[in-house]
């Protein structure tokens, strides 16, 4: 029996010691360089044709003011939610270049708009800093001026970004329900608690499930949306949340726009309103959709999700860039 208890004991601490010692989920959000060539279009679309089942209409593109392939005063940079694509608002950022006469990239953050449930479980969040490092760049590439807008984890990354010194161009930032937290709180707490341990992709996998479906059964939201994805991919996107609320807000002093509604289901709008003040910007406004078809209040404009507000949410963008660019 004592030896049989020795041995157990010892089966025990190698589990302990085999549980530690295991992989935890890649946190790394080092920058890497960007180098992009002359010719963008055929860039972007040998990258994009490259990756496996992605959808046509959700790849990255570079939408040219008046069809014209050459740079404009302001750029607009597009950065989509979880499990989003570019089809997330449509058309307001396309509205958007239009009013202004700027071109419009739309970026795609690794995994996303791929079929099947596979690709945004393997993608990290040093991957989507790095998207949105080099979506950034092709705005500068394209415009004199960048506009970041990013919708909800596309907002967090968004925010993140707007405070490490390769955005210091940065020219203004719209944030459409930015997603500084999840609505339910202990959902929130447990996968950040869960995130943290050795063999996090894994506990997730297990206690939620191999996967996470939501399809709707209407087409458009299902074809723009992933609307089944391995679950372990809410590790990625907690970790995108703890950048946006753990950077330090007061370095981010590009003029910022916050639209969202304070019925949002799906993320806090509290952090929103804890974050917001906290902003160095000495120009910022932040501003309440209250009327949003959308059935959780979390994607307040586009034709897919809420039609009814897009052109409010248009205006109010609007209305908050037409006098920063005056003044330039």
């Amino acid at each position: 029996m004592k030896k049989a208890l020795a041995a157990l004991g010892i089966l025990v601490g190698l589990g302990a010691i085999t549980f530690v010692a295991g992989p935890r989920a890649v946190s790394d959000v080092t920058l890497q360089p960007v180098d992009l060539p002359d010719d963008l279009e055929g860039y972007l679309a040998a990258e994009e044709a490259a990756v496996e089942g992605l959808r046509p209409g959700t790849e990255r593109a570079v939408v040219w003011a008046d069809g014209v392939n050459q740079q404009t005063p302001y750029s607009i940079v597009y950065i989509h939610g979880f499990g989003a694509t570019r089809g997330e608002t449509y058309p307001l950022a396309d509205s958007l270049g239009q009013q202004i006469g700027a071109n419009l990239h739309y970026a795609r953050l690794s995994g996303h708009g791929q079929e099947g449930p596979d690709p945004m479980g393997e993608a990290t969040i040093t991957d989507w800093v790095n998207d949105v490092h080099e979506a950034y760049r092709i705005g500068q590439q394209i415009g004199e001026r960048v506009i970041l807008m990013g919708t909800s984890m596309g907002g967090a990354l968004t925010t993140w970004f707007a405070a490490q010194p390769e955005a210091a161009d940065l020219f203004a930032m719209v944030l459409i329900s930015p997603a500084y937290g999840i609505r339910d709180t202990d959902s929130e707490n447990s996968l950040r608690t869960v995130s943290k341990l050795p063999w996090a992709r894994r506990i997730v996998r297990a206690v939620i499930g191999e996967r996470w479906s939501s399809l709707t059964g209407d087409v458009n939201r299902d074809y723009y949306w992933s609307r089944e994805y391995r679950s372990d991919a809410l590790v990625s996107f907690i970790q995108a949340v703890d950048l946006a609320t753990g950077t330090n807000h007061a370095q981010i002093t590009a003029p910022t726009l916050m639209i969202y509604s304070p019925d949002d289901a799906v993320i806090s709008p509290p952090n929103i309103e804890r974050i917001y003040p906290a902003l160095g910007a000495s120009r910022k406004d932040s501003v309440q959709v209250l009327n949003s078809a959308d059935q959780y209040d979390h994607v307040i404009a586009g034709d897919y999700m809420s039609p009814n507000t897009t052109d409010q949410v248009e205006a109010e963008i609007l209305a908050f860039l037409t006098p920063l660019m005056a003044d330039q």
